[in-house]
């Protein structure tokens, strides 16, 4: 579904630079999946890693699957928002999670035939490192005994420290419409 003029995103080719750099570093240790997970806490900012590799972010929370090969996909918490979600987001497949998120994320997991594969989870840092669900990671466990689980949130706080030309540019006009924001007021 093409961007909608009020949802604004970075070009295909940043997308593509954020993926290379994301999958460098996931065959570096040796993953072939990313999970990743983010809820509303912290404004918004417990979002924030799905936003880069998705461009969307949930009200409430989200899984975004990251495959080492194949295509990634969005599940988001409330089917109401699927429109908007559908429209927003740079992944192909978007999709509500209909209460089940564990089950959905399972289900893609072992459509890409990952069932026993090197999975990377990807929350956010806090007290428990990352946030995911205990009902969530528990589901994945009994369901996918084969797989193996490491912690990933690091990985995708590499990649986002480090910004592109193109992200600097949408910095720099940010502050410029803030600064206007200030003289304005």
């Amino acid at each position: 579904m093409p961007a909608a003029k009020d949802h604004p995103r970075f070009p295909k080719e940043e997308y593509s630079r954020r993926y290379r750099e994301i999958r460098k570093r996931m065959r570096a240790r040796g993953l072939d999946v990313l999970v990743m997970y983010g809820d509303s806490g912290s404004h918004g900012g417990n979002q924030a890693s799905i936003k880069y590799v998705t461009n969307y972010q949930d009200p409430v929370s989200s899984f975004a699957v990251f495959p080492l090969k194949g295509e990634p996909a969005l599940y988001i918490s409330n089917r109401l928002y699927l429109p908007y979600a559908k429209q927003m987001s740079v992944f192909g497949r978007t999709e509500a999670v209909d209460y089940d998120p564990g089950a959905k994320v399972e289900r893609r997991i072992r459509e890409l035939g990952l069932e026993k594969g090197a999975i990377g989870v990807v929350g956010y840092r806090g007290i428990l490192k990352t946030s995911i669900p205990f009902s969530v990671m528990d589901h994945w466990r009994r369901a996918l005994p084969g797989a193996s689980f490491a912690e990933a949130t690091e990985l995708l706080h590499e990649v986002r420290a480090v910004k592109s030309k193109e992200e600097l540019k949408w910095f720099r006009r940010g502050a410029a419409l803030t600064d206007m924001a200030f003289e304005a007021l």
